[in-house]
């Protein structure tokens, strides 16, 4: 292809980041740019993630606690009301 076929300027380069970018595509580009950062992200971040979901499911649960605990408390007031009116009636 020819200079003159193209049509355009260049605006802006970036010096070299064709060779970064090769270099990311090899096995050992990838775990440097990739796996390593992920890692270790998983690593330093992993304490809180843990602490968070540990707290996520204790407030679950304790939800959860008070909703059966309602059911309950609205089941013997209907039962209680059921034997006054079994005992009102005999």
């Amino acid at each position: 292809m020819s200079d003159e076929l193209i049509k355009g300027k260049v605006v802006f380069s970036i010096p070299f980041l064709g060779h970064l970018i090769k270099f990311i595509r090899t096995p050992v580009g990838l775990l440097l740019f990739v796996v390593l950062p992920l890692g270790l992200n998983i690593i330093l971040e992993g304490d809180s993630l843990i602490k968070e979901s540990r707290l996520f499911w204790i407030m679950f649960k304790r939800r959860n606690s008070f909703k059966v605990n309602k059911l309950k408390w609205k089941l013997k007031k209907r039962l209680a009301v059921q034997n006054q009116n079994r005992e009102s009636s005999v």
